[in-house]
């Protein structure tokens, strides 16, 4: 049975706002932070860290509650401090912190905020102690920071509102990836493909010729200064989709396999020439098939078979994968004209609902980015239960 998950679109809470206003904001939560825009997955950055103060003295701070710290710091009763790999750590107690300054290192209290600075020489005046849990400020040390988006499209004819649904409001949805994972940091890739398998390569030209992608590469980057005229561009979906090469598939049926066309561009031999680099070992992968048919792999290939070409690009970690089939959940002939019914599509996409990381989104009720917006909260899930591997 298909799931479903009707939402009003401006309830993603970006609907209408202009991409640049999306991102400008993102990006300046970050740097408030202090933290990078391509922040990882895990802890391979050292965000985590231990911090302990010890020293003779009449200073006195303590705190009952939550520490947060961002830079590995230590202070000795000898007075020699450490400032690890990071500029700063930043320390948060709920209780009181008197203001002082010892030695080349300098302590302020604002409130119930204590920040420090060490240069690397401390002579420690008062005692610190903290009572309570430090933790990562960039959340979870499993949660995800990257996310690489592939949207494989059917480009045959009779689908110009799909692709026109893609270009507008589907791509107004994709800055709630930017909230996955507790909202910090993330970013993400995205690449385009139709759905034809011959070659399995992701596009970098749409309709109107080379979408001068900023990366250089046959993919976008969220940062990219031209995110979305590269994202408008390449959705047109040629059918001469990579460096102007046409496809080889004859049109006759064998271009309805979206699916099955993602799972070959994932693996060899596309993944290690044309597609190579794309997808990214610490990051969850999110894939968009539309189709107004049915899957038709070609060769056939049963749905598990489909299904599992994808989870083996992730090494076979299923978990790290979120999976979007949209195609028609009956015959109907819907907000986009007619649309078959997708056995096979939601076969596939059953796989991935059967682990929790599946959507089958039907094409007959329409709005297909109130689809793109119910997976990404299904993104957020697996990124907030990334494993590395």
């Amino acid at each position: 049975m298909a799931l479903h998950s009707r939402r009003n679109p401006e309830r993603l809470g970006y609907h209408g706002l202009d991409m640049w206003t999306v991102l400008h904001r993102n990006h300046a939560a970050c740097l408030t932070l202090g933290l990078l825009v391509s922040a990882s997955c895990g802890d391979e950055d050292g965000l985590l860290a231990d911090a302990s103060a010890s020293a003779d003295g009449s200073g006195d701070a303590s705190g009952d509650g939550m520490a947060s710290v961002t830079a590995s710091d230590s202070v000795t009763a000898d007075g020699t401090a450490d400032a690890g790999t990071a500029d700063a750590g930043s320390v948060s107690m709920s209780g009181e912190s008197n203001e002082g300054t010892t030695g080349n290192g300098e302590g302020t209290s604002i409130g119930n905020e204590t920040l420090a600075t060490d240069t690397g020489q401390a002579t420690g005046t008062g005692q610190a102690t903290d009572t309570g849990q430090a933790t990562d400020t960039g959340g979870n040390t499993s949660t995800c920071h990257k996310v690489d988006v592939i949207i494989a499209a059917d480009n045959s004819t009779n689908v110009e509102d799909e692709i026109a649904a893609l270009q507008g409001p589907v791509y107004d949805a994709l800055p709630a990836l930017f909230d996955v994972g507790d909202g910090i940091t993330v970013d993400f890739r995205i690449a385009v493909i139709d759905a034809c398998n011959m070659p399995a390569y992701f596009h970098n030209w749409g309709t109107d010729g080379d979408c001068m992608f900023s990366t250089g590469q046959n993919w976008m980057e969220s940062g990219s200064p031209n995110l979305e005229d590269e994202y408008r561009c390449v959705m047109s979906v040629s059918e001469a989709g990579y460096n102007g090469m046409p496809d080889a598939c004859t049109m006759m049926n064998d271009d309805e396999q979206p699916a099955n066309t993602v799972g070959d561009a994932l693996n060899p031999p596309a993944v290690d020439d044309q597609n190579a680099g794309f997808l990214r070992d610490d990051a969850i992968l999110f894939v968009v098939a539309v189709t107004d048919e049915d899957e038709q792999p070609v060769p056939a290939a049963m749905p598990d078979e489909i299904a599992q070409k994808i989870i083996a690009a992730k090494n076979g970690n299923i978990d790290n994968i979120v999976f979007l089939g949209i195609g028609g959940d009956r015959a109907c002939v819907g907000e986009y004209g007619d649309a078959g019914n997708a056995v096979t599509l939601k076969a596939v996409t059953r796989v991935f609902e059967d682990a929790s990381r599946g959507l089958f989104w039907d094409l007959c009720d329409g709005f297909i980015e109130e689809g793109v917006g119910a997976a990404i909260e299904l993104v957020d899930t697996a990124c907030r239960e990334y494993q590395p591997g």
